[in-house]
């Protein structure tokens, strides 16, 4: 299994020379139990089944950082007993694990990365914020990033490095694929305020459906107009070699304004980007999206809308539209007590089937710190999906819970 591999060289490395240098480090262990109630467990459009959930959850949170590097780590293994339905019963594990090394600092660096963990399977809807189980795969990624950086003039800096990234899914439940990504970057401050970039990049994919070849160059620039507010943009211009079908060329972007302005933050975004996609190869995201932040002393509140256009890179076409939008809040009573309200309705347009989805989730939740380290949640969840021409997708779920978490 790639994840234990990779680990346990991470691993041994760790132990052979964590006492070289003089360490900051931290280790935050917790323990989580809990209980659910669900009275859709197969999200069916029929014949509902219920259960009561059991999940107990022992996580670690670690940083380690010398001169020579920097460790960071976010483990956890979730335990789900299912009452009735025995046969779901399943151990979840959830790995993060990000080594940086200075090889010779402040030029050459290398960078590891291993990510584990359950994904939905589906782009659009996503099926882990609903369901332990349903529509989803044990996802592993990991990334090995040699880079070397320099600064030719004083207000420049130039970085080549190379990715190789491997991505790897449960029982054939995805597409496994190998990345190989050569890229040249220049980033030029031409005031203190405005930053400009260039750069190009070679991947090289090889997975289990159609090998491609693709070559980017792109160029943008950053103007911070004020503290915590900028204004950016990025061009891309893409060409793609499939080993199978026809060629293709595109226009990327990512334009967008981050403004903050006494208690309000306001983001506008768009952009069209490569998405990594367990079911299809050279999926691009187009997203357009606003969001409104206000945040006191005792509250949070955010609203926001998106509209998302899912393409299949082989064929250049649009396979989907989905439309959100989505609000929380969060009030804290008293230093101990606090309540979130969230809530998400989209509409998603699928273009393949010729079909509709429509989709409403709301939740509420309240937080009471019962003691230094123990944290009582509650929190209540109704999702209902509507399908007029798919009944499989049309379907309502409840969910109750109760959890009770420990940091030692």
């Amino acid at each position: 299994m790639p994840l234990m591999k990779y680990l346990s060289v991470l691993g041994l490395s760790f132990v052979l020379f964590a006492g070289t240098a003089h360490a900051e480090s931290t280790l935050l262990p917790s323990l989580s139990v809990g209980e659910q109630y669900n009275d859709n467990i197969y999200l069916q459009s029929t014949n509902p089944q219920h259960d009561y959930i059991t999940e107990i959850i022992p996580s670690l949170t670690g940083h380690y950082q010398t001169p020579l590097w920097t460790w960071d780590a976010n483990l956890s293994l979730q335990y789900l007993y299912y009452d009735i339905h025995h046969e779901n019963t399943q151990t979840n594990p959830s790995v993060y694990v990000r080594n940086l090394t200075n090889l010779w600092d402040p030029y050459l660096h290398v960078e590891t990365i291993e990510d584990y963990r359950k994904v939905s399977t589906s782009l659009v809807t996503n099926y882990a914020q609903q369901s332990p189980f349903v529509n989803q795969t044990k996802q592993n990624i990991f990334t090995l990033h040699p880079y070397l950086t320099v600064t030719p003039f004083q207000n420049t800096t130039l970085q080549y490095g190379h990715k190789f990234i491997d991505y790897r899914y449960n029982n054939g439940s995805g597409i496994d694929r190998i990345d190989n990504i050569d890229y040249l970057e220049s980033t030029t401050a031409i005031s203190s305020r405005l930053t400009y970039t260039l750069g190009a990049r070679v991947t090289r994919e090889q997975n289990d459906v159609n090998n491609y070849d693709q070559s980017d160059i792109y160029t943008g620039l950053r103007y911070a107009y004020a503290e915590n507010s900028a204004v950016f943009g990025l061009v891309t211009k893409s060409w793609i070699d499939y080993q199978v079908g026809l060629n293709q060329n595109y226009w990327g972007w990512d334009v967008g304004l981050n403004h903050h302005i006494a208690e309000y933050t306001i983001n506008l975004e768009s952009s069209s980007v490569p998405e990594p996609d367990p079911s299809n190869i050279g999926t691009r995201l187009e997203l357009y999206q606003a969001t409104i932040m206000r945040t006191t002393p005792r509250s949070s509140i955010s609203v926001g809308y998106g509209l998302s256009e899912y393409i299949n890179g082989t064929l250049n076409e649009t396979t989907s539209i989905a439309r959100a939008v989505h609000g929380d809040f969060t009030y804290h009573f008293t230093p101990r007590l606090s309540g979130t309200a969230t809530s998400l309705y989209q509409d998603t347009n699928d273009k393949e089937t010729n079909s509709y989805i429509y989709l409403s989730q709301s939740s509420l939740r309240s937080d009471y710190k019962l003691t230094e380290k123990i944290n009582m949640s509650l929190w209540y969840t109704y999702i209902h999906s509507y399908a007029p021409v798919i009944t499989t997708d049309n379907y309502k779920n409840n969910q109750a819970n109760i959890q009770f978490t420990m940091t030692f």
